[in-house]
C-alpha cells in the first residue's frame, strides 16, 4: 500500500470538476510520477491500463470539492506496490 497525502497546497491549486487537476489527481501524480485521471462519476482513477476504485472517503472529498464545499487535507492508501 502507498499513502497518498492531499495537502492544503493541492486543495488551494486544485480545479473543481477537472479530472486531471483536482487535488486528488495532482497528489497522485506527485506521489507516482504519472498523470492520473480521477472521475467522481465512476470513483476510479487510472493510468495506462491500471484502474482502481478510490476509497469512500476520497470519493466524498471529490464530491465536496466539486460542489464548492470546504475540504481539509487528508491522506489515503492505495495498493500501488511496485508502481513508481
Amino acid at each position: 500500500m502507498r499513502t497518498i497525502p492531499i495537502t492544503a497546497r493541492h486543495i488551494a491549486n486544485g480545479k473543481p470538476r477537472d479530472c486531471t487537476f483536482c487535488p486528488v489527481a495532482v497528489a497522485l501524480e506527485e506521489a507516482t510520477g504519472h498523470e492520473w485521471i480521477v472521475t467522481s462519476e465512476t470513483c476510479t482513477y487510472s493510468v495506462g491500463s491500471l484502474v482502481l476504485a478510490l476509497p469512500a472517503e476520497v470519493r466524498q472529498f471529490i464530491a465536496d470539492f466539486d460542489a464548492g464545499k470546504s475540504v481539509k487535507p487528508m491522506e489515503f492508501e492505495l495498493p500501488l506496490e511496485g508502481k513508481s
